[in-house]
Protein backbone atom coordinates (compact mmCIF):
# COMPACT_ATOMS: atom_id res chain seq x y z
CA UNK A 1 0.00 0.00 0.00
CA UNK A 2 1.45 3.57 -0.87
CA UNK A 3 2.15 5.40 1.82
CA UNK A 4 0.67 9.42 2.52
CA UNK A 5 2.39 12.04 2.32
CA UNK A 6 1.72 12.74 5.84
CA UNK A 7 3.13 8.75 6.59
CA UNK A 8 6.31 9.80 4.90
CA UNK A 9 7.02 13.18 7.10
CA UNK A 10 5.82 10.97 10.46
CA UNK A 11 8.72 8.34 9.76
CA UNK A 12 11.28 10.84 8.46
CA UNK A 13 10.34 13.19 11.80
CA UNK A 14 10.32 9.47 13.57
CA UNK A 15 13.82 8.74 12.32
CA UNK A 16 14.98 12.20 12.53
CA UNK A 17 14.27 12.49 16.24
CA UNK A 18 15.94 8.95 17.20
CA UNK A 19 18.70 10.12 15.06
CA UNK A 20 19.29 13.70 17.16
CA UNK A 21 18.17 11.54 20.39
CA UNK A 22 21.65 8.79 20.01
CA UNK A 23 23.85 11.68 18.86
CA UNK A 24 23.24 13.74 21.74
CA UNK A 25 22.95 11.58 24.62
CA UNK A 26 26.37 9.58 22.98
CA UNK A 27 27.93 12.81 22.70
CA UNK A 28 27.31 13.92 26.44
CA UNK A 29 27.77 10.38 27.58
CA UNK A 30 31.29 10.20 25.85
CA UNK A 31 32.94 13.60 26.33
CA UNK A 32 33.87 13.29 29.87
CA UNK A 33 36.45 10.55 29.68
CA UNK A 34 37.17 10.98 26.52
CA UNK A 35 38.74 14.15 27.48
CA UNK A 36 40.67 12.71 30.71
CA UNK A 37 41.74 9.84 29.57
CA UNK A 38 45.34 8.75 29.50
CA UNK A 39 46.61 5.33 29.44
CA UNK A 40 45.84 3.27 26.35
CA UNK A 41 45.76 -0.01 25.16
CA UNK A 42 44.82 -2.81 22.60
CA UNK A 43 41.29 -5.30 23.14
CA UNK A 44 40.27 -8.24 21.03
CA UNK A 45 37.19 -9.12 22.13
CA UNK A 46 34.69 -12.52 20.70
CA UNK A 47 31.32 -13.20 21.28
CA UNK A 48 28.86 -15.05 20.08
CA UNK A 49 25.53 -15.49 20.76
CA UNK A 50 23.20 -19.04 20.29
CA UNK A 51 19.43 -18.91 20.06
CA UNK A 52 18.46 -22.14 22.12
CA UNK A 53 14.24 -21.87 21.93
CA UNK A 54 13.24 -18.82 19.67
CA UNK A 55 9.27 -17.99 19.85
CA UNK A 56 7.43 -14.96 19.17
CA UNK A 57 7.59 -13.53 22.98
CA UNK A 58 10.23 -15.62 24.36
CA UNK A 59 13.86 -16.26 23.85
CA UNK A 60 16.36 -18.74 25.50
CA UNK A 61 20.03 -17.71 24.17
CA UNK A 62 23.82 -18.65 25.51
CA UNK A 63 26.02 -15.55 25.48
CA UNK A 64 29.85 -16.51 25.47
CA UNK A 65 32.54 -14.21 25.61
CA UNK A 66 36.59 -14.19 25.13
CA UNK A 67 38.62 -11.12 25.32
CA UNK A 68 42.28 -10.70 26.15
CA UNK A 69 43.82 -7.36 26.62
CA UNK A 70 47.29 -6.58 25.15
CA UNK A 71 48.92 -4.29 26.91
CA UNK A 72 47.94 -5.83 30.19
CA UNK A 73 47.83 -8.76 29.24
CA UNK A 74 44.40 -9.96 30.70
CA UNK A 75 42.25 -12.71 29.28
CA UNK A 76 38.56 -12.73 30.87
CA UNK A 77 35.75 -15.42 29.66
CA UNK A 78 32.52 -15.53 30.36
CA UNK A 79 29.46 -17.77 29.82
CA UNK A 80 26.19 -16.43 30.44
CA UNK A 81 22.60 -18.44 29.49
CA UNK A 82 20.13 -15.69 28.98
CA UNK A 83 16.06 -15.45 29.07
CA UNK A 84 13.93 -12.58 27.40
CA UNK A 85 9.96 -12.26 27.43
CA UNK A 86 8.23 -9.69 25.00
CA UNK A 87 5.98 -7.96 27.33
CA UNK A 88 4.57 -5.52 24.80
CA UNK A 89 5.55 -4.85 21.16
CA UNK A 90 8.34 -2.03 22.37
CA UNK A 91 9.45 -3.45 25.48
CA UNK A 92 11.61 -6.47 26.59
CA UNK A 93 12.58 -8.10 30.72
CA UNK A 94 15.36 -10.26 30.89
CA UNK A 95 16.87 -12.54 32.76
CA UNK A 96 20.74 -13.82 33.21
CA UNK A 97 23.23 -16.11 34.87
CA UNK A 98 26.80 -15.13 33.95
CA UNK A 99 30.07 -17.09 35.22
CA UNK A 100 33.56 -15.21 34.83
CA UNK A 101 36.64 -15.98 34.92
CA UNK A 102 39.33 -13.07 35.06
CA UNK A 103 42.98 -13.05 35.30
CA UNK A 104 44.31 -10.55 37.21
CA UNK A 105 46.51 -8.39 35.14
CA UNK A 106 49.07 -11.00 33.13
CA UNK A 107 49.37 -12.78 36.62
CA UNK A 108 48.18 -16.03 35.11
CA UNK A 109 46.03 -16.06 38.23
CA UNK A 110 42.32 -16.24 37.95
CA UNK A 111 39.17 -15.18 39.85
CA UNK A 112 35.67 -16.47 39.16
CA UNK A 113 32.82 -14.56 39.22
CA UNK A 114 29.06 -15.16 39.49
CA UNK A 115 26.67 -12.56 38.19
CA UNK A 116 22.75 -12.66 38.04
CA UNK A 117 21.84 -10.34 36.14
CA UNK A 118 17.99 -8.81 35.54
CA UNK A 119 17.12 -6.46 31.96
CA UNK A 120 15.00 -3.91 30.82
CA UNK A 121 14.72 -2.88 27.67
CA UNK A 122 12.92 -0.67 25.76
CA UNK A 123 12.99 0.15 21.82
CA UNK A 124 11.22 1.92 18.97
CA UNK A 125 11.17 1.30 15.73
CA UNK A 126 11.92 4.53 13.30
CA UNK A 127 10.16 3.64 10.21
CA UNK A 128 10.72 0.16 7.99
CA UNK A 129 14.83 0.10 8.14
CA UNK A 130 15.78 2.03 12.00
CA UNK A 131 15.76 1.33 15.42
CA UNK A 132 16.29 2.39 18.68
CA UNK A 133 17.23 0.40 21.74
CA UNK A 134 18.14 0.87 25.21
CA UNK A 135 19.00 -1.67 27.14
CA UNK A 136 18.82 -0.83 31.33
CA UNK A 137 20.87 -4.08 33.21
CA UNK A 138 21.28 -4.84 36.99
CA UNK A 139 23.98 -6.72 37.75
CA UNK A 140 24.81 -8.59 41.37
CA UNK A 141 28.46 -9.31 41.29
CA UNK A 142 29.93 -12.25 43.20
CA UNK A 143 34.00 -12.50 43.55
CA UNK A 144 35.85 -15.20 45.26
CA UNK A 145 37.59 -12.90 47.52
CA UNK A 146 34.53 -10.89 48.33
CA UNK A 147 31.74 -12.59 50.17
CA UNK A 148 29.18 -9.15 49.75
CA UNK A 149 27.81 -8.93 46.06
CA UNK A 150 28.75 -5.83 44.16
CA UNK A 151 26.02 -4.03 42.59
CA UNK A 152 26.38 -2.26 39.16
CA UNK A 153 24.20 -1.15 36.78
CA UNK A 154 24.58 -0.37 32.62
CA UNK A 155 22.53 1.74 30.40
CA UNK A 156 22.92 1.02 26.55
CA UNK A 157 21.63 3.15 23.72
CA UNK A 158 21.81 1.28 20.18
CA UNK A 159 20.92 2.62 16.77
CA UNK A 160 20.56 0.15 14.18
CA UNK A 161 19.92 0.29 10.08
CA UNK A 162 19.31 -3.10 8.40
CA UNK A 163 18.94 -0.72 5.15
CA UNK A 164 21.97 -2.01 3.32
CA UNK A 165 22.20 -4.56 0.21
CA UNK A 166 25.77 -4.86 -0.49
CA UNK A 167 25.74 -8.56 -0.81
CA UNK A 168 26.67 -10.13 2.09
CA UNK A 169 26.53 -6.65 4.20
CA UNK A 170 23.04 -6.12 5.19
CA UNK A 171 22.78 -3.81 8.19
CA UNK A 172 25.30 -1.18 10.54
CA UNK A 173 24.76 -0.12 13.92
CA UNK A 174 26.30 2.26 16.66
CA UNK A 175 25.64 2.34 20.17
CA UNK A 176 26.66 3.68 23.56
CA UNK A 177 26.93 1.86 27.36
CA UNK A 178 27.74 3.26 30.74
CA UNK A 179 28.35 2.08 33.93
CA UNK A 180 27.31 2.61 37.42
CA UNK A 181 29.51 1.36 40.60
CA UNK A 182 26.70 1.56 43.34
CA UNK A 183 29.44 0.49 45.85
CA UNK A 184 31.71 3.20 44.70
CA UNK A 185 29.24 5.47 44.02
CA UNK A 186 30.48 6.75 40.71
CA UNK A 187 30.27 6.04 36.97
CA UNK A 188 32.97 3.49 36.10
CA UNK A 189 33.15 2.83 32.69
CA UNK A 190 32.11 3.59 29.08
CA UNK A 191 31.39 1.51 26.04
CA UNK A 192 31.52 3.34 22.62
CA UNK A 193 31.06 1.32 19.49
CA UNK A 194 30.73 4.07 16.71
CA UNK A 195 30.85 1.90 13.72
CA UNK A 196 29.49 -2.32 13.51
CA UNK A 197 28.64 -4.26 10.38
CA UNK A 198 26.63 -7.10 10.36
CA UNK A 199 26.87 -9.74 7.56
CA UNK A 200 24.66 -12.47 6.71
CA UNK A 201 26.44 -15.69 6.30
CA UNK A 202 23.88 -17.39 3.80
CA UNK A 203 21.31 -19.51 3.66
CA UNK A 204 22.20 -20.48 7.80
CA UNK A 205 20.05 -17.18 9.15
CA UNK A 206 23.08 -16.77 11.17
CA UNK A 207 25.06 -13.29 11.42
CA UNK A 208 28.51 -12.06 11.99
CA UNK A 209 29.27 -8.47 13.63
CA UNK A 210 32.21 -6.48 12.99
CA UNK A 211 32.87 -3.47 15.55
CA UNK A 212 35.07 -0.91 16.59
CA UNK A 213 35.33 0.53 20.28
CA UNK A 214 36.71 2.66 21.84
CA UNK A 215 36.54 1.74 25.86
CA UNK A 216 37.00 3.92 28.76
CA UNK A 217 37.38 2.73 31.90
CA UNK A 218 38.14 3.89 35.48
CA UNK A 219 40.35 1.11 37.34
CA UNK A 220 40.97 3.03 40.47
CA UNK A 221 44.02 5.54 38.86
CA UNK A 222 41.75 7.55 36.71
CA UNK A 223 40.29 7.00 33.40
CA UNK A 224 41.85 5.15 30.74
CA UNK A 225 41.52 4.39 27.21
CA UNK A 226 41.36 1.18 25.61
CA UNK A 227 41.16 0.41 21.54
CA UNK A 228 38.75 -2.73 21.23
CA UNK A 229 38.57 -4.53 17.86
CA UNK A 230 35.99 -7.71 18.03
CA UNK A 231 33.32 -9.68 16.26
CA UNK A 232 29.82 -11.02 17.29
CA UNK A 233 28.51 -14.32 16.16
CA UNK A 234 24.71 -14.92 16.48
CA UNK A 235 22.99 -17.87 15.26
CA UNK A 236 20.44 -20.31 16.22
CA UNK A 237 20.03 -24.00 16.76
Amino acid sequence: MTKTHAQRFGTRWDVRCGLVTFLVGTFCLFTIPCAVAEDESWEWWTWSNTDLIREDNFRLHLYLDQRLAEERGSYVQIVSPRAKWRLNPNFDFGLGASVLSIEKGDSGSYYAQARPELELNPFFSLGDEWKLHFRNRIESRWNEFAGDPLLRTRHRIKLTWTGLDLGPLSGFYANNEWFIDWEKGRWSEDRLIPAAFTFDLGDSGAHLDIFYMLRFADRGSGWERDHVFGTFLRWSL
